[in-house]
C-alpha cells in the first residue's frame, strides 16, 4: 500500500470538510488557495497588466474594411427544347450556390495572386522605440529590383545620408550605396530608388522586409471574411470584410480580389465558349467540303444527261418520303458520330476530366441528365484546384464521383447506340421500299433526285451551323463580369483593434490564473501530510487524539508552563482526551512515530508535564536507546539512565531523576550508549521495571524509538495501555503513513491514536487565534 491509494489525500491536499456535517469546507479552500497567498495574486496581476499595457502601446491600430458584392445571375435553360450552343455558352456563367462563390473568393490561390499583383511581399515600415509602423503608398523609397540569396535574412535597414546615397545595413554589416544603382552583396542583388522627400536626420532609418508570399497570402486569407447579407432569403449579395493596419492597403486588396475573381470567372466562360466555337468551325469545314462536292455532282449529272427539270409532279410525294427518310438516317448517323466522339473524349487519358458539350437534340434524356451533373462536378473540381489543394478531400471525392459518372455515361451511350442501330435498320428498310418504288421512274430523273436531295441536306446543315457560329461569337463578345462591387470598400472611421478591453481582461485573468495554477501544482507536488484532513483521509478509522501547533523561532526544546497559553491548552486537551479514551484508568502511554524528528520526544515530555500539572505522579521514560533525547529537556545527569539498569549496573530507583521544576514529574533518561539494544530488553527486566513504575506512579509516559525504523516499541505492548503515534505536518511522508496503516491493521500497537504535531496556524475549535505555537 502506498500514498497513491489515497486519492483524497493526494488531490490538492484540499479535502477540507467540516467534521460536523461532512460538507466541503469552502472557507478552508478559499483560505488555502487565495487568502493565504493574496500577495502572489497581487504581484502577478500587476506584472500581467503591466505587460499588457506595454503590448497594447506597441501595437499598430487595426482598421476594418467593408464592402458589398453582388453575384449577378445569367439566364440558363437545360430543358429538353433548349439550344445546346446556348447551354454551353451559359454553363459556367450561371448562378452557382453562394457557398461556391465564397469558397472561390476566400481561396488561397486568389489571395496569392492579389499579393503578387500589389507587390505586398515587400514591406516598408518605420520604427519608433519598440513599435513598428507600416507605410503603404507614402514611403520615400522603393525597392525596384531585388533577388535575395537563399540563406540571407529578409529585413534590412536603410538610412539616407543625403538625396543621393544611403547606408544599407543588416545586423552589424553596413555599406554605402547610391539611389537608383544596381548593387550586389552577400544578401543578394538590389536596386533602391528614391520616390519622395527623404527624412535626413539622426533618426531617419527606414526598414524594408521581404516577406514570404505564401505566408503573407495565408495571413490575409485568414483575416478575410465573406458572408451572405441575408442567408434566410437566399440573397446573392456578399459582404466582404478585411482587417489591416493600413486602411488604403486593405481597400486595394479587396478591390483587386474582386477583379481577380471576375477575371477567373470570365476565363472559365471564355474557355467554354472558345471550345464551342472550335467544335462548330470543325463541323463547318467538313460540311462545306461535303456541300461543294454535292453541288458539283448535281451540276455534272445535269450536263452529262441533258436534264433541265429536276423532278416531276408524279414523283414529288415519293421523293419527299425518300428525302425525309434520308434526313432521319443522317440524323441517326450524326447522333452515332457524336456519341462515338463523346465516348472517345471520355476515354482520352491525355485530359482526365473535361467538359462535354451538351446537345439535347442528339442525346436522349438519360445521357443529358448524366452530362449535366458531370459538367457541374468538373467545374467544381476546377474551382477547388485553383486553391492548389490537389489532396483536398473534396477534390478526391469529386474524382470518385466523376469516374462513376463516366462509367454511367459510357453505359448509357452503349444503350443509345443499340437503339440507334435498331432505328437505322428500320429506316433502311423503309428507304429500300421507297427506292424500289422510284426504280419504276426513268433512271436519269431518279439519279438527279438523289443528288439534289443530298445537296439540300448539306445546304440546310451548313446554314444552321453558320447561324450558331454567329450566336457563339456574339456571346463571346458580350461576356461580362460575374460579380459587381456595388458598394466599394471603405475603412472604419476609427481603429477596431487591438481590443483594449480584451487585452487587459485577459491580462487580469492571467494574473489570477497563474498564481492559482502555481499553487495548485505545488500542492500536487507535495508528498507529505499537510493538514488534519489529509491525515483523516489516509487513516479514517483512527482517532486524532490531539493537534499540536507549529512553534515559531529556533527554540528546539520547550516545556509547558503554568501560564494559560495555546500550547498548554493543547496538551491539557490531549490529557483529557486520553483520560476519556479508555473505560479503565490509563496507567502507561507509549509515544512513538514512523521516523525520527517528528516530535515524539517533545510530545512525551510535554504530555508528562501536563499530567504533573494536574497533580498526577508522572514519570517519562526514554526507551529510544539508539538516539536518546529526554535528557536535553531536563537538567540532570546524562551518564545514568535506562541503559544502566538494563545492563544491571544500577537498580530502578537509582536511574530515576527528578525534573526539579515540578514535584510530581520524574524522568529516566536513555543513559550511556549500549550495543544490541533489542537483546538487552529482556522480559524479566521489563517486568521488574514496569512493576516498580506502576507501583510508584499514576502515569507512565514512554518515549519509544520510531516503529518505522526499529521494532523496539512493539516489545513494550504488554506493558502499555495506550499508544500515541506522532505525525508531523509538512514532514511525515504519505508513504510512511501507508506503512503505519499496515501496522495498525495488523494490531501491532496497543490502542493506537494519532497526535498531529507541527500544525501551522488554522482555526481553533474554541475560537482561539494561535499566537503561540508548539514545537514542530
Amino acid at each position: 500500500m502506498n500514498e497513491f491509494e489515497y486519492p483524497k489525500a493526494i488531490l490538492l491536499n484540499s479535502n477540507l470538510k467540516d467534521s460536523s456535517d461532512s460538507q466541503v469546507d469552502y472557507w478552508g479552500l478559499l483560505h488555502k488557495f487565495i487568502l493565504s497567498k493574496w500577495y502572489l495574486y497581487l504581484a502577478f496581476s500587476i506584472i500581467c497588466i503591466g505587460l499588457a499595457y506595454v503590448y497594447y502601446k506597441n501595437q499598430q491600430p487595426v482598421y476594418a474594411i467593408t464592402s458589398k458584392l453582388l453575384i449577378r445571375e445569367r439566364e440558363r435553360d437545360y430543358g429538353p427544347g433548349a439550344d445546346f450552343v446556348k447551354q454551353n455558352i451559359n454553363f459556367a456563367a450561371a448562378a452557382e450556390d453562394a457557398s461556391n462563390e465564397i469558397e472561390m473568393l476566400t481561396s488561397f490561390a486568389l489571395m496569392k495572386a492579389v499579393v503578387e499583383d500589389l507587390g505586398l511581399e515587400t514591406r516598408y515600415y518605420w520604427k519608433h522605440k519598440f513599435s513598428e509602423y507600416d507605410a503603404y503608398g507614402n514611403f520615400p523609397i522603393v525597392v525596384d529590383t531585388f533577388k535575395l540569396n537563399p540563406s540571407a535574412e529578409s529585413t534590412f535597414k536603410i538610412t539616407p545620408l543625403n538625396n543621393y546615397s544611403f547606408r544599407f545595413s543588416q545586423g552589424s554589416k553596413t555599406e554605402t550605396q547610391r539611389f537608383g544603382t544596381l548593387f550586389s552583396n552577400q544578401f543578394g542583388v538590389f536596386r533602391i530608388n528614391r520616390i519622395g522627400a527623404l527624412p535626413i536626420s539622426s533618426d531617419s532609418s527606414m526598414y524594408v522586409s521581404f516577406q514570404d508570399t505564401k505566408g503573407l497570402a495565408r495571413n490575409y486569407q485568414h483575416n478575410l471574411s465573406v458572408e451572405l447579407s441575408d442567408e434566410k432569403n437566399h440573397s446573392s449579395v456578399l459582404i466582404l470584410g478585411l482587417r489591416d493596419v493600413v486602411p488604403q492597403r486593405g481597400i486595394d486588396i479587396v478591390n483587386r480580389l474582386v477583379d481577380k475573381f471576375n477575371q477567373l470567372k470570365s476565363e472559365v466562360n471564355t474557355e467554354i465558349t472558345l471550345k464551342t466555337l472550335e467544335l462548330i468551325d470543325g463541323r463547318l469545314a467538313n460540311i462545306s467540303a461535303e456541300l461543294a462536292s454535292a453541288e458539283s455532282t448535281v451540276e455534272s449529272y445535269k450536263l452529262n444527261n441533258d436534264i433541265i427539270a429536276e423532278t416531276t409532279t408524279d414523283l414529288s410525294i415519293t421523293l419527299e418520303d425518300v428525302n425525309n427518310l434520308v434526313k432521319e438516317q443522317r440524323k441517326v448517323e450524326l447522333q452515332q458520330k457524336m456519341l462515338q466522339a463523346m465516348k472517345s473524349d471520355l476515354q482520352d487519358t491525355s485530359s482526365k476530366f473535361k467538359l462535354i458539350p451538351i446537345n439535347p437534340a442528339l442525346y436522349d434524356g438519360k445521357i443529358r441528365d448524366l452530362i449535366q451533373p458531370y459538367n457541374d462536378l468538373v467545374m467544381e473540381r476546377e474551382r477547388f484546384l485553383t486553391k492548389g489543394q490537389t489532396s483536398n478531400p473534396v477534390v478526391q471525392s469529386n474524382n470518385q464521383k466523376l469516374k462513376s459518372l463516366q462509367s454511367s455515361i459510357n453505359l448509357a451511350i452503349d444503350h443509345m447506340q443499340d437503339d440507334l442501330n435498331m432505328q437505322q435498320n428500320k429506316l433502311k428498310y423503309h428507304y429500300d421500299q421507297s427506292s424500289n418504288h422510284l426504280r419504276s421512274v426513268p433512271s436519269k430523273e431518279r439519279g438527279l433526285s438523289d443528288r439534289v436531295r443530298i445537296q439540300s441536306i448539306k445546304e440546310n446543315l451548313y446554314v444552321y451551323l453558320l447561324q450558331k457560329r454567329e450566336e457563339t461569337a456574339l456571346a463571346l463578345v458580350s461576356n461580362y463580369a460575374n460579380a459587381l462591387l456595388f458598394d466599394p470598400p471603405y475603412s472604419s472611421i476609427g481603429p477596431v483593434g487591438p481590443n483594449k478591453i480584451k487585452i487587459f481582461a485577459a491580462a487580469g485573468m492571467g494574473g489570477l490564473a497563474i498564481p492559482f495554477f502555481l499553487i495548485l501544482v505545488l500542492e500536487l507536488l507535495k508528498n507529505s501530510v499537510q493538514t488534519e484532513e489529509d491525515l483523516k483521509s489516509m487513516l479514517p478509522e483512527k482517532t486524532i487524539m490531539g493537534v499540536i501547533n507549529h512553534q515559531k523561532g529556533k527554540k528546539q526544546h520547550s516545556l509547558l508552563s503554568k501560564s494559560q497559553n495555546t500550547l498548554t491548552e493543547r496538551f491539557r486537551t490531549l490529557r483529557t482526551n486520553l483520560q476519556f479514551h479508555q473505560r479503565e484508568k490509563t496507567k502507561s502511554i507509549l509515544v512513538t512515530s514512523s521516523t525520527s524528528d517528528e516530535g515524539k520526544t517533545f510530545v512525551a515530555t510535554n504530555l508528562a508535564m501536563s499530567f504533573a500539572l494536574a497533580k498526577k505522579k508522572t514519570i517519562v521514560v526514554d526507551f529510544d536507546l539508539r538516539k536518546p533525547s529526554i535528557s536535553k529537556y531536563f537538567e540532570g545527569n546524562a551518564e545514568i539512565g535506562l541503559s544502566s539498569f538494563l545492563i544491571n549496573q544500577l537498580e530502578v530507583e537509582e536511574v530515576i531523576q527528578t525534573s526539579g521544576d515540578l514535584p510530581n514529574l520524574d524522568y529516566i533518561s536513555g543513559g550511556p550508549f549500549i550495543p544490541n539494544v533489542s537483546e538487552q530488553l529482556t522480559e524479566q527486566q521489563l517486568s521488574v521495571l514496569f512493576a516498580y513504575l506502576k507501583s510508584k506512579y499514576d502515569v507512565i509516559i514512554i518515549d519509544s524509538s520510531p516503529i518505522g525504523v526499529v521494532s523496539d516499541g512493539m516489545l513494550l505492548n504488554n506493558y502499555v495501555d495506550n499508544t500515541l503515534f506522532v505525525v508531523r505536518s509538512n514532514f511525515t511522508k504519505k508513504a510512511t503513513i501507508a506503512k503505519a496503516r499496515e501496522i495498525f491493521e495488523q494490531n501491532k500497537l496497543v490502542n493506537p491514536a494519532i497526535i498531529f504535531n507541527g500544525v501551522k496556524k488554522q482555526n481553533d475549535a474554541y475560537g482561539y487565534s494561535y499566537k503561540d505555537y508548539g514545537y514542530a
